[in-house]
């Protein structure tokens, strides 16, 4: 016969191990964009967890009844318990906290400067912008900039200008790489479009010839392209993940598709993108004066 203790036991015991084997995924709420290294833990400070690079944390030791806080210094704490957590069907979002820094500049004289001590004028795209914009091409994403003119011929193509001077007087770097030189052929190039859009994680436009620490190239200025890099885990197993999507845009009839994959552990790793693109033919219009 069961004792009213051991039934208690019985009845109350799969509620305390609910959470033994369930991972979280925790987010940006504004870039969607996994969070990594976030603090979890119960009021007691009995259990805790850390969540990885791909913002996956595993819960382990925390039971049904606790309240479990997420904690991170770039993001708003929240605190939940586990009806909310599974309403949110395990995926938190996390909030940035409103902390204002003095923007960093990276190329303008090839060493972190602050954007006061720099004596050209900078131009900078952050990652959170090319994802809000989503651009169709790189000549595209320069267009957020106020000092770049973007020259088409075709809707997939684009020369950038900068204070008068042609694609050929502009140098173009990725990851500070030189990718052209003064003495390509003069006018209009694409040559930008070599870097593809979703490869990029930012980008910076100098203005002007004070970028004479580049050489002779950089009359017109300098688009300083940063690509993104593969995102390492916190142990030696190997990992994979990826992302893919399709866009349509009926203005330029644009078909693109994407899709990266990246593969690392905690020493190496390799990301691998793959894009494709068609678009519709520039035409005149049919009415004008």
């Amino acid at each position: 016969m069961i004792s009213r203790k051991s039934l208690f036991i019985l009845l109350f015991l799969p509620a305390t191990i609910v959470l033994k084997a369930q991972s979280v995924f925790i987010y940006d709420q504004q870039t969607g964009e996994p969070v990594g290294n976030v603090l979890i833990y119960n009021d007691e400070n009995t259990a805790t967890a850390l969540s990885n690079e791909q913002g996956i944390a595993r819960l382990e030791g925390f039971s049904s009844t606790d309240e479990i806080h997420f904690q991170h210094p770039s993001y708003n704490n929240l605190k939940l318990d586990l009806l909310m957590i599974e309403n949110m069907r395990f995926k938190i979002p996390l909030n940035q906290k409103l902390i204002n820094l003095e923007e960093v500049v990276v190329s303008a004289n090839r060493w972190e400067m602050k954007t006061y001590e720099v004596p050209n004028s900078i131009d900078i795209i952050k990652s959170k912008d090319i994802i809000f914009e989503n651009p169709a091409t790189s000549a595209d994403m320069l267009t957020s900039t106020s000092g770049v003119f973007i020259q088409k011929s075709q809707l997939g193509g684009g020369s950038p200008m900068i204070r008068g001077f042609a694609a050929n007087k502009i140098l173009f770097t990725l990851d500070g790489i030189r990718m052209n030189n003064a003495i390509y052929r003069g006018g209009n190039l694409q040559n930008v479009l070599q870097a593809d859009v979703n490869s990029i994680e930012s980008a910076e436009v100098i203005y002007g010839p004070g970028t004479n620490v580049y050489g002779s190239d950089a009359l017109g200025g300098v688009v300083d392209i940063h690509l993104l890099n593969p995102v390492l885990t916190d142990s030696n197993k190997w990992e994979a993940s990826g992302h893919a999507f399709a866009r349509f845009s009926s203005a330029a009839v644009e078909r693109t598709i994407h899709a990266d994959v990246n593969v690392s552990n905690n020493k190496w790793g390799i990301l691998t993108m793959f894009s494709y693109s068609a678009f519709d033919d520039l035409v005149m219009g049919t009415m004008f004066n």
